[in-house]
């Protein structure tokens, strides 16, 4: 489908089906609660004692997205997203608490980020609440995500639909993880670390651009093989789990980056919509089917029965056996295909390999036919002949 921005009519279109659908809204699936923490931040273990305690006290824990940003300096659970994200959100105390990033006091410059005193933990509570009960304009769904333990790959697609016109809309999508052992300041050292962020699978760690459809939907698919481990330093206790893992995604309205970083309008950001879910409440991916190999009129014909499927194939010839006259021997094998197949939402198919001898290639031909260059037997030099007819060299 054809998105808006390539041509002046497709986005006209757009923005008179985003005004005839501008008083539809949806239920927001959840609130999106970042924190900016870090290993060797003393006071951060209080404030995830708060924040725990709000999320089991009000019953939220399927309303609240939730992101530990490790950003504090020399933690050793820190990630490079976690860290631009601090950044962009002028983060400058640890911990600092955002919800929705929403702009709480109006102020053009304010980040949104606030330290979790007494005063502040109340407001992000009320907050909370206050947006949970808030309609959205934005739809999201994680429908057709998927994720294979065998191969640990992981596939996120994030869709949904807007209904009002929406500034700097961008895509997020994150991967946590629970249940890491670490050492803590101002704590135990064998500290559990839960909703830590391991990686972005955004490319831009600030969101990636969100395109919208003509229809005014949309869909982004992020791919990626879990790696052992994440982070700036390598920590045993902090390997990849995917059994204690999450996609966390949202779509959000950004600042004017057109705009200096230091006279950025923060009052227009806004997380519209969120939705989190375990790597194991994900299906394994569907797979293409696996392809046929044939070879018909001159040609091998590679086939899946997926639909929109792409057949990659390799023709590799065999080395061919001959008699005591030269002759070449028909029933040895003369070449070999190698086949899979990729399709839009499966995975790659089983990788399939057929031998065909010369005999199934050349059927009952006359010798003659086969005799390519007439010495009156059918040599290497003829099925070399035959060889570069197939591949077409």
């Amino acid at each position: 489908m054809k998105t808006i921005y390539k041509t002046l009519l497709p986005a006209l279109y757009c923005m008179m089906v985003l005004n005839a659908q501008a008083q539809r809204t949806f239920q927001r699936n959840m609130v999106l609660l970042e924190k900016h923490t870090g290993t060797q931040c003393k006071a951060c273990p209080a404030a995830d004692s708060y924040i725990e305690k709000y999320i089991t006290e009000t019953n939220n824990k399927k309303n609240v997205a939730l992101l530990r940003h490790h950003s504090y300096r020399g933690s050793i659970l820190n990630t490079e997203c976690s860290e631009t994200n601090s950044g962009t959100w002028g983060v400058g105390a640890w911990p600092s608490v955002l919800v929705d990033r929403y702009a709480f006091f109006g102020a053009k410059n304010e980040r949104k980020s606030y330290s979790t005193t007494d005063y502040y933990q109340l407001r992000s509570r009320q907050t909370i609440e206050t947006r949970l009960k808030t309609p959205t304009y934005v739809s999201l769904s994680l429908d057709g995500s998927s994720y294979d333990p065998t191969t640990r790959k992981l596939r996120v697609v994030v869709s949904g639909e807007v209904t009002k016109q929406l500034p700097f809309l961008r895509i997020h999508a994150y991967v946590t993880q629970d249940g890491i052992v670490a050492p803590q300041t101002g704590s135990i050292n064998n500290y559990v670390h839960d909703a830590a962020v391991r990686f972005c699978l955004m490319k831009n760690a600030d969101g990636d651009e969100l395109k919208l459809n003509e229809d005014s939907t949309y869909s982004m698919t992020f791919e990626t093989t879990l790696q052992d481990n994440y982070g700036l330093i390598t920590y045993d206790n902090a390997a990849t789990d995917p059994k204690k893992m999450k996609v966390v995604a949202f779509v959000s309205s950004f600042v004017d980056e057109s705009v200096s970083y230091y006279d950025r309008d923060y009052s227009t950001s806004e997380v519209h919509n969120a939705d989190a879910i375990a790597l194991t409440d994900l299906p394994a991916e569907t797979a293409c089917a696996t392809p046929t190999i044939e070879y018909a009129n001159g040609n091998f014909v590679v086939n899946c029965t997926t639909n929109d499927a792409t057949c990659h194939y390799d023709i590799t010839p065999c080395t061919h056996p001959t008699e005591g006259d030269g002759a070449v021997v028909l029933t040895a094998p003369a070449f070999t295909v190698t086949a899979y197949a990729d399709a839009p939402g499966y995975g790659r198919s089983a990788k399939v390999r057929r031998t065909f001898t010369l005999r199934e290639i050349l059927g009952e031909q006359s010798s003659d036919v086969r005799d390519v260059d007439g010495d009156g037997h059918f040599t290497k030099a003829d099925v070399e002949a035959l060889a570069r007819k197939i591949l077409k060299k």
